[in-house]
């Protein structure tokens, strides 16, 4: 509720996912509105919750979830370039 300061109003969120994807079937596309989709099953890596800046100025984590077997490529992955690789000088240490 402290980030979201009235009860029961809409609000505008953006949900963002990362998916590994464990089958898919390229056989036998399903017809919906009109147009053909084929089925993946994936297994859900990382999932958050923001909240548009509508109450304040910036934008606010509602929820997010990071799978266990994905936290380390996901703090490789929102590491910094510069912590990424080692320093050109340390290449030179004995």
């Amino acid at each position: 509720m402290a980030k979201i300061p009235f009860k029961d109003d809409y609000f505008d969120a953006v949900l963002t996912m990362h998916i590994r994807v464990s089958s898919a079937d390229t056989d036998n596309p399903v017809e919906s509105e009109g147009s053909l989709q084929w089925v993946m099953v994936g297994d859900i890596a990382y999932l958050k919750c923001d909240i548009a800046p509508r109450y304040n100025a910036e934008i606010s984590v509602l929820w997010d979830y990071v799978a266990e077997w994905y936290e380390e490529s996901f703090r490789i992955k929102n590491m910094p370039e510069e912590e990424k690789y080692p320093h050109p000088y340390d290449l030179f240490k004995d």
